[in-house]
């Protein structure tokens, strides 16, 4: 009944309550068996008053009508009526009209899930309540739970352990087959659900990383920055002997290594956040700060070497005042520790 009263809301131009993007196609005629047709005037039975609708349906059905049974083939002896549907069914397949039928019938799911064009559908019933979930579940026949909602309405224990032996292996084997079906599927979901649960995480965990990788691009390049400006201030003095020069480069180099061993720091900084997964921020963040007092102290080495130049290339301490006495005399390494 919704699938016709949709297509025929949509045929009239009127709003379809469905979500974003349905798409309905046009049928020429929606031809509908739905109801009781049963009449005392005209002698009709229920069986009869389907089957004259359904006889009518049948004349006018074309390739681009929408059928509708309601309990097709019911009312009269299940067998002949479940055989009735099947090749009733079986016939609109052949004319390519689409169908919907309702059915009880075993038969009929079975037809339908060897058939090719042929597709099982049914909405979830909740048992512990009696009541429909309004999920529509594509693929999976319909439980009839005729002995549960008889168990739950009350009736007698007996009478229902009694109705089941009375069914055949055959009957209570594709019982079996369709409540395996229905608790695989609900495993399913749950896992799926499981799954997505993860996949947002993941998501949210990504977003994050990005973001504290921003953050640290960003001071990385302040500091990039910052050490080029401080290269681009330190000009070599004027009036130099070609030994103060000399004692110029040399300090100027071991400047310009200290600033890179700075951004090497940030480099390595970067890779703590990637092997430990974001986990240790704050001490990440403290060797930040120790990386921030460093480029502090490489841009007070200008000073250092300005002193040095005041005092004509004497041994300075670190903190820029001249070394006396017998430190002044030690003879110094190569590579001219006391700037380093």
């Amino acid at each position: 009944k919704t699938a016709g009263l949709f297509c025929m809301m949509a045929q009239a131009g009127m709003f379809v309550p469905a979500d974003f993007g349905t798409e309905l196609p046009v049928f020429d005629e929606i031809l509908a068996d739905i109801g009781d047709e049963q009449s005392i005037e005209q002698s009709l039975s229920t069986f009869s008053g389907h089957m004259k609708n359904i006889v009518s349906i049948l004349q006018q059905a074309t390739p681009n009508s929408m059928v509708l049974f309601d309990e097709l083939g019911a009312g009269t002896d299940p067998t002949e009526g479940a055989a009735l549907a099947q090749s009733i069914l079986a016939k609109l397949l052949s004319m390519k009209t689409r169908t919907f039928a309702t059915t009880h019938y075993s038969e009929l799911k079975e037809y339908a899930m060897t058939e090719f064009g042929v597709e099982n559908a049914s909405m979830e019933f909740d048992i512990s309540t009696l009541a429909p979930t309004y999920h529509l579940l594509i693929g999976i026949p319909g439980k009839s739970n005729a002995f549960e909602i008889s168990r739950k309405l009350g009736l007698s224990e007996s009478i229902i352990d009694n109705a089941r032996a009375l069914l055949s292996k055959d009957q209570i084997r594709f019982e079996d087959v369709l409540a395996n079906a229905e608790m695989y599927r609900r495993q399913a979901e749950e896992e799926q659900a499981l799954a997505e649960a993860a996949r947002q995480e993941m998501v949210q965990l990504r977003n994050q990383a990005e973001k504290e990788r921003a953050k640290l691009e960003a001071l990385k390049k302040s500091f990039t920055d910052k050490a080029k400006a401080d290269f681009e201030s330190i000009t070599e003095p004027e009036n130099m002997s070609d030994e103060e020069k000399q004692l110029f480069n040399e300090a100027y180099n071991l400047f310009k290594e200290g600033v890179y061993g700075a951004i090497d720091g940030l480099h390595e900084l970067e890779r703590y956040f990637e092997d430990n997964n974001l986990g240790h921020i704050t001490d990440g963040m403290n060797m930040l700060i120790d990386s921030g007092e460093k480029m502090y102290t490489l841009e007070t080495m200008g000073d250092i070497i300005n002193k040095r130049m005041e005092q004509g290339g004497a041994p300075i301490n670190p903190d820029g005042t001249p070394m006396t006495g017998e430190e002044a005399t030690e003879e110094a390494p190569a590579d001219d520790p006391t700037l380093a």
